[in-house]
């Protein structure tokens, strides 16, 4: 099927042969009368003559001018639209460069402490009431939460990282959920307090054993079995969904299980001791740039 500029092309070459077919059998007419005719015939006929060649050849010139700036236009958008094309494509290719080397992802190792959470965190959390870096039951609201604090418990849990690669740095993690297994049907479920915030957890470096942990803090009722104060609560695995930020703004979405060795030991302070026996991770999407990184890309763009 032919496109749109042949089929332009071609209309526009058949009108044009056409006009000057014509204006061929016109002329030949006026020819043949100015034979017929008497002098003042011919003079007029000559007369008539030159008007019409006059008239049609800038009729012809204005329509071929016409042609040739139209076919221009056309080429120009043409043009565009193919440097539009490749810019595009050159843009998209760059930006898989930088994210696949960029991206960050880490492991969950070594163990994971489980205690009671300071109590100046609390006091700043009655003041702000700012739930941003808290899970909860998934059968509490924030609301229950922030009515009446004395119902609940409040604990952290810490866990050393180490990247997977040394690609960059992570900045920030955010966990959807937490689940976490005393045995294997009894199952406890955290979601996050705050869903749009893009991190809900502190990513904090250990000066003593010099590398990074993830902290995030669990808002348990009072009531409830997950945890008891001073005695070691025993945990098979955990398992939950986060997503990884790293340093420019690549993400990493995944899913990790976590498994224990036990016994569990009570440290000192009454932290619950985990020692991670071994670790899964699974990877449920591709790297992608964050919302914020992606804004500014395309605002960049169209600036220029």
């Amino acid at each position: 099927m032919e496109n749109k500029s042949t089929a332009d092309f071609r209309f526009k070459l058949s009108a044009l042969v056409a006009i000057w077919v014509v204006a061929f059998a016109i002329l030949c007419v006026l020819y043949t009368l100015s034979f017929v005719g008497g002098n003042v015939v011919r003079a007029e006929t000559y007369w008539i003559t030159q008007i019409f060649v006059t008239f049609a050849t800038f009729t012809i010139t204005s329509f071929f001018s016409y042609s040739l700036v139209r076919q221009s236009d056309i080429i120009n958008k043409q043009n565009r639209q193919n440097n539009d094309e490749v810019n595009a494509r050159s843009e998209s290719f760059r930006t898989l460069q930088f994210i696949a080397s960029n991206y960050a992802a880490v492991d969950f190792v070594d163990h994971m402490l489980i205690y009671e959470i300071y109590k100046s965190y609390i006091s700043d959390l009655r003041k702000t009431r700012n739930l941003r870096f808290y899970m909860r039951e998934e059968d509490i609201t924030n609301e229950d939460i922030l009515d009446d604090m004395g119902n609940f418990m409040f604990l952290t849990v810490r866990i050393p990282i180490q990247p997977i690669s040394d690609r960059a740095p992570i900045s920030s993690i955010k966990f959807s959920n937490f689940n976490f297994y005393k045995e294997e049907n009894t199952e406890h479920c955290f979601v996050a307090c705050l869903e749009n915030c893009t991190r809900n957890a502190l990513v904090l470096y250990d000066k003593n054993e010099r590398r990074q942990e993830v902290v995030i803090n669990l808002v348990v009722k009072k009531t409830s079995d997950f945890w008891t104060h001073d005695a070691v609560n025993p945990f098979l695995k955990i398992t939950f969904n986060h997503s990884m930020n790293s340093l420019l703004g690549v993400v990493v979405s995944g899913w990790t299980q976590l498994y224990f060795v036990n016994p569990q030991k009570l440290e000192r302070g009454g932290a619950n001791k985990y020692t991670i026996n071994s670790s899964q991770f699974e990877i449920s999407g591709l790297p992608k740039l964050s919302q914020n990184v992606e804004k500014d890309i395309i605002e960049q763009t169209h600036a220029d």
